[in-house]
């Protein structure tokens, strides 16, 4: 029983860790991006413009949206492939040589 909350705990860990890598790619959607166009206004020593800012924002988002739903609609897709696979009856056919039953031994 102990085993079963470090499982789920350590499950909880690595998704945890997963998201936080993510959320740290430089996208300008994500955390990322936001400390890479900082690093970008130091380098440049003045302010990334508004709009700038806001058309590749909404770029991102519009590509992150459009990658998540490619990846349910396809995720969805496949769920119904595997109702498929399992309810399909399997009939298991032997052939006659394994039927045969073993001869009594002669004395």
């Amino acid at each position: 029983m102990n085993t079963d909350y470090r499982l789920a705990l350590n499950f909880l860990v690595l998704l945890n860790i997963n998201l936080a890598i993510l959320n740290m790619l430089p996208v300008p959607v994500l955390d990322g991006g936001h400390v890479l166009l900082s690093i970008v206004e130091k380098i440049r020593r003045r302010p990334t413009s508004v709009r700038f800012i806001e058309y590749t924002t909404t770029g991102f988002a519009v590509l992150l949206i459009s990658f998540m739903l490619y990846v349910t609609f396809f995720d969805i897709k496949r769920i119904s492939l595997f109702k498929a696979l399992f309810k399909k009856d399997v009939q298991i056919e032997e052939s006659e040589d394994a039927v045969k039953p073993a001869s009594p031994p002669t004395k």
